[in-house]
């Protein structure tokens, strides 16, 4: 059966069946990278990460710290159905600041932190809004931006000066 196969000139045959078999194996390894990938971007990765959340979530407050309140804010909602009447999320959030001289900077700053506490809670899914885990990234989310924007406004970032916590004092729903 093998000498039916190949073509009366012999190397065209084999040529080709080599190519398959080369593009067959390609196949076979693209098919496990891209398994692989998914599998440490939706399974390891994320088990790290909820050990670096745990650890800054569980750091202890310094007698250092200085909480910042932001004004209450409210922002409408992405709803299931398009002809759907908006609700609204009015939300309310503290940010506790390792020490005084980062108190100073976001206070300076004052205006550049809310526009992002309030970009944060934009295009919120109405559905996700009574779900405790999404309080909880948007904190995280919160935390993570503060600080980058921290270090943007230092000439030599200081590790000194960050946000330990976010905390929402007020996270209300309003379906009208």
């Amino acid at each position: 059966s093998y000498m039916a196969e190949e073509n009366p000139g012999g190397q065209g045959g084999r040529t080709a069946k080599l190519l398959r078999r080369l593009g067959v194996i390609a196949a076979i390894v693209m098919v496990a990278a891209i398994a692989a990938l998914l599998i440490y971007g939706r399974v390891i990765a994320p088990m790290f990460a909820e050990d670096a959340d745990q650890s800054s979530a569980n750091e202890r407050i310094p007698s250092t710290a200085v909480s910042l309140e932001f004004e209450q804010s409210t922002t409408h909602m992405i709803m299931p159905e398009p002809d759907m009447p908006a609700s609204y999320l009015a939300f309310k959030v503290t940010l506790v600041c390792a020490n005084p001289r980062t108190a100073a900077l976001i206070e300076k700053q004052r205006p550049l932190f809310r526009s992002t506490i309030n970009n944060c809670h934009s295009f919120l899914h109405r559905d996700d809004c009574d779900d405790r885990a999404l309080q909880e990234s948007v904190q995280k989310q919160i935390l993570q931006k503060a600080n980058e924007l921290l270090r943007e406004l230092q000439e030599r970032p200081d590790p000194e000066i960050r946000v330990i916590r976010v905390v929402h004092e007020d996270w209300m729903v309003s379906d009208i």
